[in-house]
């Protein structure tokens, strides 16, 4: 398995990147704990709504600037700033991500996500 690893990735990532070093680890030192498909599904359906309002703010931000003839143009930067604050927030994503690494590994309890 080992000498069949360069062309997996190679295969896997279309030769995108280059493994530098393999680590191997017993997987008795390793524990993971199983998330259930339904916390999963939570998750995913919250990114999805995350990225549908991401888009809706944007949306909606190019469309006061069609009418920016007829808006303050204080009341227009505090929009934008609305906007960039909102695509901003992928802080929020990582933490999840993060958090569901953590509790694969048992560094967290299930009950946070």
């Amino acid at each position: 398995m080992v000498q069949k690893l360069p062309q997996l990735i190679q295969k896997n990532k279309g030769g995108k990147g280059t493994q530098l070093a393999y680590t191997m680890k017993p997987l008795s030192t390793t524990t993971f704990t199983s998330v259930d498909e339904t916390r999963i599904n939570e998750v995913v359906l919250l990114f999805d709504h995350i990225t549908q309002l991401r888009q809706q703010v944007h949306d909606k931000n190019d469309e006061l600037k069609n009418y920016s003839h007829l808006i303050k143009s204080s009341d227009l930067e505090k929009a934008d700033r609305l906007a960039t604050d909102f695509e901003n927030q992928d802080s929020t994503k990582a933490e999840i991500r993060k958090l569901l690494l953590n509790i694969r590994s048992e560094k967290e309890k299930i009950r946070r996500v």
